[in-house]
């Protein structure tokens, strides 16, 4: 069985993004991957949304004043399953399959933007936060 990244589409089986109107100007954005997206594309798909979003809504420009990546992992139980089949003289025949637990690891991007009609002012970085100067 192949697996499949989350693609780049609105959230689903699969993954994908959703994004929030917050305030005036300032929106959410979050993306989720699966077990078989990487984070770099987890980030890039934020990102790729944000730019959507900042042209969707007649703006230029976008920083990101919040946001990053994290990993999410889950595991699934482990399984045991009994079959018994019998041959053409009723003798029954049983085997036992095991299915060890599974460990899965699914990226989590969330971005806050601002969004600008014309070029902001220089911004300053800052640990964790974005200074106007």
């Amino acid at each position: 069985m192949g697996g499949c990244a989350a693609s780049y589409t609105r959230n689903g089986f699969k993954g994908g993004y959703t994004d929030n109107h917050l305030q005036d100007n300032i929106y959410q954005i979050n993306f989720g991957g699966n077990g078989w997206t990487s984070s770099e594309k987890s980030s890039d798909f934020a990102l790729l949304r944000a730019a959507e979003l900042t042209l969707e809504n007649e703006y230029k420009y976008f920083i990101v004043l919040d946001g990053g990546t994290r990993i999410v992992s889950s595991e699934t139980a482990g399984s045991v399953r009994t079959e018994t089949t019998y041959d053409a003289y009723g003798r029954p025949t049983t085997s036992t399959k095991v299915n060890q637990p599974t460990k899965h690891y699914e990226p989590k991007t969330n971005l806050i933007i601002e969004c600008f009609k014309a070029k902001p002012k220089a911004f300053h970085m800052m640990p964790n936060k974005l200074v106007k100067t």
